[in-house]
């Protein structure tokens, strides 16, 4: 049926994928809360959520690398350029995952997205993605 489609669509990998993206993520996470918001159906909130998770974190990711390129290019040329975004994924990485397991806390553990929430806090893979 049309609804069984659509619902394994909302949890495709093609629409978590989409969720990940910076910016384009919070299209998705609005998509979600407009279909909420006319079938009523709980799970689309839960779903908006997890968008939101994701979208959040990438997008806090892309905004520091991007300044702090810019920063460090204008202060040190290319090799600033270079250390600055380096230290700006660093920080986004920092920001965005914190962000991501904050809203994953408000999300009911079937939707949360694979990094969960605090309970699921691992230093060792936080730092890795850090480093990466």
């Amino acid at each position: 049926s049309r609804s069984s489609r659509l619902k394994k669509l909302k949890d495709s990998n093609l629409v978590t994928f989409v969720e990940k993206v910076p910016l384009l993520g919070f299209v998705a996470s609005a998509g979600h809360c407009i279909a909420n918001a006319i079938t009523g159906d709980p799970k689309d909130e839960q779903r908006a959520r997890r968008a939101a998770a994701a979208c959040t974190n990438s997008t806090l990711s892309t905004a520091c690398t991007t300044v702090g390129g810019i920063v460090g290019g204008a202060v040190g040329g290319p090799p600033g350029f270079v250390a600055g975004a380096a230290a700006g994924a660093a920080i986004g990485s920092m920001g965005g995952q914190s962000a991501e397991y904050g809203i994953n806390h408000a999300i009911q553990k079937e939707f949360q997205t694979e990094k969960g929430d605090f309970t699921d806090f691992k230093k060792r893979d936080f730092v890795g993605n850090v480093c990466i």
